[in-house]
């Protein structure tokens, strides 16, 4: 064999080859990728060379199946070595020594009762990005039965030596897991009456009420209504209530007063932590007060940006500023979101600057805080480290950010080794390219698209036709995804930006999940248009709205009054 192989499924697919990652761009071919996270899955890690073909294309007939199945072959063995691909009569088998699966050592860890080392494998559910391909569906569920069983062991061995917290932590994962599980939120509901803290199981028996009915139109069961109305008549008997009626002894010397108790949660995010420090060695910065206007400017523009991208800001002493991505409001794509903020950064603040970018978790009151000096974990520190193993005007993200993000969007520099212990070492990579903050311009290395050649000039001459007679069009673009929308779009207005260069492109966004989304696509494009940052102050914001849109709106034609009204 060439050396080990190393493959994940969990959270995402993974490939390494003698402790090397094999790069997103080895495969070449999606069906190799496929074809090996169909390998990986099964177990023994063989299969009929007719399944796999049925399973990838079914639509395919055999003889075209069979063709695809030998590329997709000849593309996997050149991304992981001919040796790790073997074909033996009609199965098709992934071979290493040692071939390393991260679902067969989650199996294992669970047979042999070790729930934590389990645990600890399960970063994220069964190969998100095939989300809708039915091949992984069955699978996924069954891993996530299994993860679900687990947390129930977890929590109940932890409510046995009386550690709370940590059976509620696990309890809480399983729930955000599997937003039904009654169980869970049983047991949720018990311990948190039995602590004391009866309006957050009757905020727990809430979700799940409002979740069942949602999703499946139903109620809870008989006996979780009966848990719900008995602690809502303060008849589940707390901890401490236990206690009292069994001891036999004397009251206790009163206590002082307990602090009042803030509700925390437990939150995945990224972390970016950027300073200004290399500044101050230049020789403007000798000037006291020269140095405090410079600083303060770049920082606050630091703060527009990381604000634009939907981070929770902190200002630094001295500049710079740390922001929290994913907190308090969860966004599937956080870690995309700081590396777009941080390489924005880099392009538009000339001074040294120096960025760090890790993913990880916190620990945070359950409502938004003034200050981030509520939110404690890890993330915060490994960040900041990454800050200080920068060079000035770079970024270094850490490999759980690179990990997190969207695969194609960012392009890193190979891994840094910072430090650390063998256990936890501390990689970073350096970011050197992000394409959402980047140019709509066509980049240098892509290839020249084939096959779109008259949707390209039915766009551009309305593109053509809208500038020449100063009328307004509406063109829209639609697609199955992966059939070259984006790919039209930019060469579209790379070839409009080419024809008329003062050209402006504004562009819009809209996101997948969240409250008041419903315009936010023309929200960002006002923003942009207006030089609005996202967040700014009501009477700021409507301000330049009111001067930029005045300008473009009375160019049409349009009287005061109808200006007006418009704004």
């Amino acid at each position: 064999m060439s050396g080990d192989l190393r493959i994940s499924l969990l959270g995402g697919f993974r490939a390494e080859v003698g402790g090397l990652p094999v790069a997103e761009e080895a495969w070449r071919r999606s069906g190799a990728r496929d074809l090996v996270k169909l390998l990986a899955l099964r177990t023994g890690h063989r299969l009929h060379r007719e399944e796999l073909t049925d399973t990838l294309w079914p639509e395919l007939d055999a003889s075209a199946g069979a063709g695809r199945l030998n590329k997709a072959v000849h593309f996997a063995r050149r991304a992981l070595t001919a040796d790790h691909i073997r074909l033996r009569g009609e199965l098709l088998s992934l071979e290493a020594d040692p071939l390393w699966v991260d679902i067969d050592a989650f199996d294992a860890a669970a047979r042999r009762g070790d729930t934590e080392e389990a645990l600890t494998l399960y970063i994220g559910d069964l190969l998100p990005e095939n989300r809708f391909d039915p091949w992984a569906e069955a699978p996924r569920a069954q891993l996530r039965a299994r993860l679900a069983s687990l947390l129930l062991d977890q929590a109940a061995n932890r409510e046995v030596t009386d550690n709370v917290r940590g059976a509620i932590s696990s309890l809480e994962r399983l729930v955000a897991i599997d937003p039904l599980h009654e169980a869970a939120h049983a047991r949720l509901m018990r311990l948190a009456a039995q602590a004391g803290d009866r309006h957050l199981a009757l905020r727990w028996y809430g979700r799940l009420v409002e979740g069942l009915r949602e999703e499946l139109g139903v109620n809870p069961s008989e006996e979780l209504r009966r848990l719900h109305g008995d602690i809502a008549a303060g008849r589940l008997a707390t901890r401490v209530d236990s206690a009292a009626e069994t001891a036999d002894r004397p009251p206790p010397l009163a206590a002082p007063p307990a602090p009042p108790r803030i509700d925390e949660e437990r939150k995945l995010v990224t972390v970016l932590a950027a300073d200004l420090r290399g500044i101050q060695g230049t020789a403007e910065a000798a000037d006291p007060e020269h140095s405090r206007r410079t600083t303060g400017t770049w920082t606050d523009l630091l703060c527009e940006v990381l604000g634009k991208w939907q981070g929770t800001v902190e200002r630094l002493v001295g500049g710079g500023a740390v922001a929290i991505f994913g907190y308090p409001a969860a966004y599937e794509d956080h870690a995309a979101r700081a590396l777009c903020a941080g390489f924005e950064i880099l392009q538009r603040v000339p001074a040294s600057v120096r960025i760090g970018i890790d993913t990880g978790e916190v620990i945070a009151p359950a409502v938004r805080v003034t200050s981030l000096s509520d939110v404690g974990g890890e993330v915060l520190d490994v960040a900041a480290r990454l800050r200080e193993a920068a060079a000035p005007r770079t970024l270094l993200a850490a490999e759980r950010t690179r990990r997190a993000a969207r695969v194609g969007d960012f392009h890193f520099g190979e891994a840094l080794w910072l430090g650390g212990s063998s256990a936890r070492p501390l990689v970073g990579r350096r970011l050197l390219a992000a394409s959402w903050a980047a140019d709509w311009r066509q980049p240098e290395f892509e290839p020249p698209m084939v096959g779109r050649e008259e949707e390209s000039r039915a766009v551009l001459s309305l593109v053509h036709e809208s500038a020449t007679s100063g009328r307004p069009r509406l063109i829209t673009v639609v697609g199955v995804a992966g059939i070259g929308k984006s790919r039209l779009i930019r060469e579209v207005v790379s070839a409009a930006l080419q024809a008329r260069p003062d050209t402006r492109v504004l562009r819009g966004r809209c996101l997948a999940t969240g409250d008041g989304i419903t315009y936010w696509a023309l929200g960002e494009v006002l923003r942009d248009a207006c030089g609005i940052a996202l967040g700014e102050a009501g009477n700021v914001a409507r301000d330049k709205l009111r001067v930029r849109l005045h300008e473009l709106l009375s160019l049409s034609g349009l009287d005061d009054s109808q200006v007006d009204e418009t704004i």
